[in-house]
């Protein structure tokens, strides 16, 4: 998933075996579908990431701040783990069919400080994996998208809405619907959304009493042998993000 393809075989195969005995914890597999009309607005802050110069790169990310937005750390990264040069790097907020709520280059890339590989190993621990994420700051502030409110704690255990921009649907933002999600570890939310390419770094909402708030970032799909958790995600929180922000 994410703009490298050498990635996709790795998480792929990680995903199962993490997500493998957590299968019969979740309801129905979701179903896919672009966003209506009608729900544009309130999802404008989720928007594309990509990268200037590749032509396959497309990921998702959640504006959380009018110049902070979260996302994999795959999708803002080469091979070795290393965040691309920032200024090759663009977020588009609420992209949609053509439309959009503004966009702006990123000024600093801040990826976990524990995801880089360290020479002689390969990306097959899950600790490497539990640190799939980044936070880009933007050059310009996005005026008039409202950013979503980052959670208190990442608990979900239920209906979640989990949005994204598949390679095959690129134009538009889709909404898996009746999506289901739920802790499988200290760092992981399994989810039945059977996540695509180019949804990787996507938003997964909890609803709380004051509205949507972001509890995760896509990070993979189960394959196959994953059973009922059909993608992965991992969880985010106030805390969780801290780290990450200037």
């Amino acid at each position: 998933m994410g703009q490298i393809t050498g990635f996709c075989r790795f998480w792929l195969g990680l995903a199962a075996l993490v997500a493998g005995s957590f299968a019969g914890s979740l309801g129905a597999v979701a179903q896919n579908w672009p966003i209506s009309e009608s729900a544009r607005q309130e999802w404008q802050a989720v928007g594309r990431v990509t990268i200037e110069g590749l032509e396959r790169s497309l990921c998702t990310g959640t504006l959380i701040a009018p110049d902070t937005v979260v996302t994999a750390a795959h999708c803002v990264t080469n091979a070795a783990g290393q965040p691309v040069p920032f200024y090759k790097l663009n977020f588009v907020a609420g992209w949609h069919d053509g439309q959009h709520a503004g966009g702006a280059v990123s000024s600093f890339i801040s990826v976990h400080e524990d995801y880089a590989d360290i020479p002689g190993e390969t990306r097959t621990k899950v600790s490497k994996f539990a640190t799939d994420l980044a936070v880009v700051t933007l050059k310009t502030p996005l005026q008039g998208v409202v950013p979503m409110p980052v959670s208190l704690t990442s608990e979900p255990n239920g209906a979640v809405a989990v949005l994204g921009y598949q390679r095959d649907r690129r134009e538009v933002l889709t909404d898996y619907v009746g999506c289901q999600g739920a802790p499988v570890s200290d760092q992981f939310l399994g989810l039945t959304c059977a996540v695509v390419s180019g949804t990787s770094g996507g938003p997964v909402f909890q609803r709380t009493a004051d509205g949507w708030a972001l509890v995760g970032v896509v990070v993979a799909n189960t394959g196959e042998s994953g059973g009922q958790v059909k993608g992965l995600a991992v969880r985010v929180d106030q805390t969780r993000l801290a780290g990450l922000m200037r």
